[in-house]
């Protein structure tokens, strides 16, 4: 898998800090997508915000959802899933604990790992 086919989804703040911190680092991330069609075609942090469904054209993404309720994550996960990707290409980020510690280094570490998979 390439890694510049990385999309973060939910532009908000949790999105928009995990956005920045793997732009400084190895990944470069096409975009957010967010179900909110009042953000759809916005811009975000210089990033666009287009709806999931471009995900259908792009066969390879590597999506992080980025939202704070457990339940609204697993919504979009089943969304993820029903437009075509596989479980091994969602992660989620639900707070920003995970951006403050050491996790995040892992989860960088991590989807070194899960690129080498797809």
């Amino acid at each position: 898998m390439e890694k510049e086919n990385v999309y973060i989804h939910c532009a908000g703040l949790l999105g928009g800090a995990v956005a920045r911190i793997l732009k400084d680092g190895e990944y470069n991330v096409k975009g957010f997508i967010d179900n909110n069609k009042y953000l759809q075609d916005g811009y975000l942090l210089g990033w666009e915000i287009k709806s999931p469904d471009i995900l259908k054209d792009v066969p390879n993404a590597l999506v992080i959802i980025c939202h704070t309720n457990k339940d609204t994550c697993n919504e979009i996960r089943i969304q993820l899933k029903e437009l075509g990707l596989k479980e091994n290409q969602i992660r989620i980020i639900n707070n920003l604990t995970d951006i403050e510690s050491m996790e995040l280094l892992n989860f960088r570490n991590g989807l070194n790992e899960l690129f080498a998979k797809i």
